[in-house]
This record gives C-alpha cells, sequence and structure tokens, in this order.
C-alpha cells in the first residue's frame, strides 16, 4: 500500500514560472509544436478570456484540435469553437444526466420498499442489515446516510422528521437529499435480489415479452448504464472536457442489438470509454421513460447534428466514438415503445 499524499516545498525551484497573459498567449501560439495564430483582434479576445479561463483549459483542447501531417495551422477561432462545441455537448446532455437521476431515486426506493417483508417499517428497510449484500456494507450505508442526515438539517423535511417523528425518516424522504453518487453506492451495496427485483419491477415488468426474451440481459446491463449517467453528470456538473476524452470511470456495458450495429464499423465491446458508449446507455435507460423526455432526446440529437456540422473543421467524430451511422443509433423510435429493445 502506498503511502497518502503529501504536499511539500521545492528546494531545487525547478517549478515553472508563473507566466502573464502576454506570455500565456506566445505558448498558445507556438507550445507542443503546433501552430495557433492570432489576428491582433484575437490577441484581444486572448487577453479578455484568459482572466477567467485557466490557460491549460485551452492548451488540452489545442491538442484536440485536428493537427495532421500536413502541419496544418488553425486560429485562436477555431480553438474557442473547439471550447464552445464541448460546451454544446455537457449543456445538452446535462437535463438527461438529471432526469436519469430521478429515475433512479424512485425506482430503487419504490422497488425497495414494495419487496421488503423484513421486521422493519418498509420505509425503514434501509436499517435492515438483511438487504445489504455484507455486513461492512451496511455499517458504511448507515454511515452515509446518518452523515446525510447531518448535513441537511436545515431541510425543511428532514427538520419536520427530527422534531416530529423521532427521528424516524422514510427511505423515500433520504432519497430527496441523496447525491447521484450517493444513491449509486447506496443501490451498489444491496444484496443480489434486492438489485435484481429493481430491474424487474422498475423496468422490465412494463413489457413481458421484453422481459421473457431479453430480461436476463436488461437486468445484468441496467446498472451499469445509470454508472454511465452518474459519471457523465459529474464531468458536465464540474465543467469537465467531454470532446476527445477517454472516459475511464463508470463504463456501461454495450447491449447486444447495439453491439450489432456498432460492429458494421469496426467497434468491440471493449469500445466502452467513449462519448458514444455513454449516450447509447442514456438512450437505452430513456426508452423506459415518457414520450415528453424521448421527444426532447431526438431533439437534442437533430441540435447535435447541426452543430457538428457546423463546427466540422474542427469537430471529428472519431473524437468522441462516434461512428457515421451515430444518429440512427442514438435515436428513439417514438412508435416502437420498449418494442425497440427487442
Amino acid at each position: 500500500m502506498t503511502d497518502p499524499f503529501k504536499f511539500s516545498n521545492n528546494p531545487s525551484k525547478s517549478m515553472k514560472p508563473f507566466l502573464n497573459l502576454n506570455r500565456l498567449i506566445h505558448r498558445l501560439e507556438c507550445s507542443d509544436g503546433l501552430k495557433l495564430t492570432f489576428t491582433d483582434k484575437e490577441k484581444e479576445e486572448a487577453l479578455t478570456i484568459l482572466k477567467t479561463t485557466n490557460y491549460y483549459t485551452l492548451s488540452i483542447y489545442k491538442k484536440q484540435l485536428p493537427y495532421d501531417n500536413t502541419k496544418n495551422i488553425f486560429t485562436f477561432s477555431n480553438l474557442i469553437q473547439l471550447v464552445e462545441f464541448d460546451t454544446f455537448l455537457r449543456q445538452a446532455i446535462s437535463p438527461f444526466t438529471q432526469r436519469i437521476e430521478e429515475i433512479m431515486k424512485t425506482t430503487v426506493v419504490t422497488s425497495t420498499c414494495v419487496n421488503y417483508n423484513g421486521r422493519f417499517s418498509k420505509g425503514e428497510c434501509y436499517l435492515d442489515q438483511k438487504i445489504y449484500a455484507t455486513p461492512e456494507n451496511y455499517e458504511e450505508i448507515i454511515v452515509s446516510l446518518e452523515q446525510t442526515v447531518e448535513e441537511n438539517k436545515t431541510s425543511l423535511t428532514i427538520k419536520h422528521h427530527i422534531e416530529k417523528k423521532n427521528g424516524h425518516i422514510p427511505l423515500w424522504v433520504l432519497a430527496e437529499e441523496m447525491t447521484f453518487g450517493q444513491l449509486s453506492f447506496f443501490f451498489s451495496s444491496l444484496n443480489d435480489d434486492i438489485r435484481k427485483n429493481w430491474a424487474y419491477y422498475g423496468f422490465l415488468s412494463r413489457n413481458q415479452q421484453l422481459k421473457k426474451v431479453k430480461g436476463e440481459e436488461i437486468n445484468a446491463r441496467l446498472a451499469s448504464w445509470f454508472s454511465a449517467a452518474w459519471f457523465l453528470r459529474n464531468l458536465c456538473a464540474h465543467n469537465q472536457r467531454l470532446y476527445g476524452k477517454l472516459l475511464i470511470t463508470g463504463n456501461p456495458q454495450i447491449y447486444s442489438s447495439d453491439m450489432r450495429k456498432m460492429k458494421r464499423y469496426g467497434k468491440k465491446k471493449n469500445d466502452n470509454r467513449d462519448l458514444f458508449a455513454y449516450l447509447i446507455s442514456i438512450k437505452n435507460i430513456l426508452i423506459f421513460d415518457t414520450l415528453s423526455t424521448q421527444t426532447r432526446w431526438n431533439t437534442f440529437l437533430n441540435k447535435l447534428e447541426n452543430e457538428i456540422e457546423q463546427n466540422s473543421n474542427v469537430v471529428k467524430l472519431f473524437k468522441i466514438g462516434f461512428v457515421p451511422d451515430w444518429k440512427n443509433l442514438l435515436e428513439i423510435d417514438l412508435d416502437k415503445g420498449l418494442n425497440q429493445l427487442l
């Protein structure tokens, strides 16, 4: 086991020097052997942008520009164009990850309570050690939930249950105060039977043919799709780059019918660390949601298609794992409903 990280002074003074704005612009112009040109107007814009945008953020995007062996040259405006495309991705994807968070909260609470028949009331089923995979999971979750209550004592619902209900707080109230990450931790700590009940009660029970034909596969993959949505939500919420990023957390398991279509373009099962794989997972979750949400998803795809076309000089599909037929693979068939998963 490695020792924990600790800060220390650098006596050798080898750390790179702090650079003023003009020197940062110069570095953008010629760093890494990649040429970036500035007009006088662009330099003025860069001076303004660098006052509120980290230089390293811009330098990373610069490396994502489609330089090739012909030593092509891009402008500062091209760089900002790519930054704005990535901003569009985050802002457009974020509402869907938020919706998926709500879906998970509701389905986990409902399925757990409905299927619980232990010695506690259904609202306090989380206090029963038997619903967890291990005693250690139980102890970790109780500590986590108590911390959640402590941090949210000013919440009207938590305050009400502490003052009027002697601190007896039902799971559906606690869930409202949990983050997506906390809820995912709670869910991953539950035993296999409860997790399986979640997939069947919350999703597969809506279509008996789907349950019969694809139930086993969806049950095996569904949690990974939610993990992918959780990770994307965190990236969007913390203003992290999506374009050209290798996603190493929350990797989804690709659904078989999607994989068959993706194989036409040379994709493999382990090609699940790019944005495309994560968006495929979001699509599959939203197939279980309302027609209104699905319509908004398809509208987003239309806007994304337009953004890609307008920025084709700097945006390349392979940088986000997209295949040529990406839109058809991501689009939800509003007429087929859950049958499109068969």
